[in-house]
């Protein structure tokens, strides 16, 4: 009986040490009625040279997101999002061009509860919504509008029953109309890859 114990004794503590407690979470925080308040960011720089240009191209993005969930089970859930985003680029050592984005969007995701490995739980989902962006350069300034959609695929690692750390993967399809100060509007389409990483606390439940 004691040789049958150590031999599940020494996984199970081998995982706790690893997760950072001393027994595996019970997650209440994905039962139905659960709600979830999420924040992350990211911070992009670049720089690049470009043959026959003067100066580096430099450019920083700073993109903070923010969300409210409900799980209406221990799987799915919905909810609402807000994205700010702002970028600001310098060409050839000239000039500062900032954009800034904000975005507010409905998502639904689908969480998979992974009976072998309770810490971790993996995701998938998409997000559909509207945007609007200010572009300042030179002393002008444009704005736009527009609708946004995309998938997206996460985890979240539960530290504590009602915590969790969480990195995600956005592809944001967007299609705007912007207004420069004079001259008409132009449309325009673009793609980005917005990789996350934060905190979400959750609270409620049945």
């Amino acid at each position: 009986m004691q040789k049958t114990w150590m031999k599940i004794a020494a996984p199970v503590a081998a995982i706790a040490m690893i997760a950072g407690f001393a027994a595996a979470p019970v997650f209440a925080a994905t039962n139905a009625g659960n709600m979830e308040l999420s924040a992350q960011v990211n911070i992009d720089n670049s720089s690049q040279t470009i043959s026959g240009v003067s100066g580096s191209n430099t450019s920083t993005t700073t993109t903070l997101y923010g969300s409210f969930g409900y799980f209406l089970n221990k799987n799915f859930q919905f909810g609402i999002a807000e994205l700010l985003s702002d970028t600001k680029a310098s060409v050839g050592g000239g000039p500062t061009i900032e954009l800034a984005i904000s975005s507010t969007d409905g998502f639904v995701k689908w969480h998979f509860i992974l009976p072998d490995n309770p810490v971790l739980v993996p995701w998938v989902g998409g997000y559909l919504g509207i945007l609007a962006l200010t572009v300042n350069s030179a002393g002008s300034t444009s704005t736009g509008s527009g609708t946004s959609y995309g998938p997206a695929v996460g985890i979240k690692y539960f530290v504590q029953e009602n915590t969790s750390i969480n990195a995600e993967y956005r592809i944001l399809f967007s299609s705007l109309t912007i207004t420069p100060p004079s001259g008409p509007s132009v449309s325009a389409t673009q793609s980005d890859n917005i990789l996350l990483f934060g905190l979400s606390v959750y609270f409620g439940g049945k």
